[in-house]
This record gives C-alpha cells, structure tokens and sequence, in this order.
C-alpha cells in the first residue's frame, strides 16, 4: 500500500497502469487486486477523473491531437469508451482546431515557406496527432 501511494504521489495513474507497476515491484504479491480496489474506494484511484487530467494536462503543456491523446492512454490501459467519452466533453473537434490553429500559426515561422518547409511543419503536426483535413483547412487559410 505504502508503495502505490508513493507512485501515486508523484503524478495520477491509470489502473492498470498501477497494477503493472505494482506487479513489477512485487510480482508474487496476492494483495494487489485488494489494493486497487481499496484505492479506488477511497478516491486516490479513478480512471475518470485520470483521463480528464491527462488531456488537460496534455493540452495546456504541449498541444496534441485527439489521435494522439487517445492513443496515450489506451497505451496507460484506460477503456477505449471511457476515452472516447472524455475527450468528447474536454476536447471536442471545435477545441482540437483552436489548438491546432495555435500551433500552427507558431510553428509556422520556425520553417521557410518553401516546398520543404511546409512539408516539414505538415509532418510535425501530424505527429502531434491532428488530423490532415484540419492541417490542410489552416494551411489553405494561409494562401
């Protein structure tokens, strides 16, 4: 128990996310299952309240896409439905292309206009998890 509250003290967890690293430090203990449980119980565990953390965390921190942020978390074992469900009430698609025009507008003037440098600044932010038919919306904005 000591153990997960120190994790826990240091950022939010997921659930899973918890389970395994508990399993990791203590493989052969039978006590997990009733640590999580008592955890959740008493309100330091909630997958809910994690999620809505994390995007907003990721959001404010450095912007990403929803593709991104979802991906983040099912990775942390967070519930695809509970995901998608959140990030409909944080970050629906009208917030997404705020963000995105944002980042744009501010990476923009880190790359040449040239061919290569929107190439460049379109390839960042698809790894940022923002979707072409944004990209493409605020790059035409441009011209």
């Amino acid at each position: 128990m000591n153990k997960a509250f120190e994790i826990l003290a240091r950022r939010g967890q997921a659930e899973k996310e918890l389970k395994t690293k508990l399993l990791k430090k203590f493989p052969n203990c039978s006590l997990i299952e009733k640590i999580i449980k008592r955890l959740k119980k008493l309100g330091y565990l909630n997958d809910e309240k994690f999620t809505r953390e994390w995007i907003e965390s990721r959001i404010r921190t450095n912007p990403r896409g929803r593709i991104l942020i979802r991906r983040e978390l099912l990775a942390k074992g967070v519930k695809a439905e509970l995901v998608e469900k959140i990030l409909e009430l944080v970050y629906n698609r009208e917030r997404e292309k705020k963000e995105l025009r944002e980042l744009f507008s501010f990476k923009k003037k880190r790359y040449s206009p040239d061919r290569q440098g929107r190439n460049k600044l379109v390839s960042y932010l698809l790894r940022r998890g923002f979707l072409w038919e944004d990209i493409k919306d605020n790059l035409e904005s441009e011209e």
